[in-house]
């Protein structure tokens, strides 16, 4: 039984390209939004964090202790990228799109 999933594994392998979306997102016109009242560029298809380091910005949020964080793991698992995004605490910069006047601030503490 396992040796059927394998081949059929195997046998869709092929077909990935297929599959692939394409990211490129050099066609996608820039645009701005705000962080910490800085306007700050941005490419549609972008996450909030992308654009955000793109633009030099490596602090997030501060935590409980005052200590400053960032972007760890990427891809929302481990919420160290929290951020206010329009007014609405503990979001995931890295899971966000970055949208034209979104306005974004570094999170202080729990909130």
């Amino acid at each position: 039984m396992w040796r059927d999933k394998l081949m059929r594994t195997r046998s869709d392998a092929g077909h990935a390209q297929d599959r692939v979306r394409k990211l490129d997102n050099s066609e996608a016109p820039p645009f701005l939004f705000s962080f910490e009242n800085q306007q700050v560029n941005a490419r549609g298809g972008q996450s909030v964090a992308a654009a955000l380091i793109a633009n030099g910005i490596r602090t997030l949020r501060i935590d409980e202790a005052g200590n400053p964080k960032g972007i760890l793991c990427g891809i929302g698992y481990c919420f160290e990228c929290r951020c206010v995004i329009d007014d609405e605490p503990d979001r995931r910069a890295c899971m966000v799109e970055a949208k034209p006047g979104m306005r974004v601030r570094r999170q202080q503490g729990l909130v």
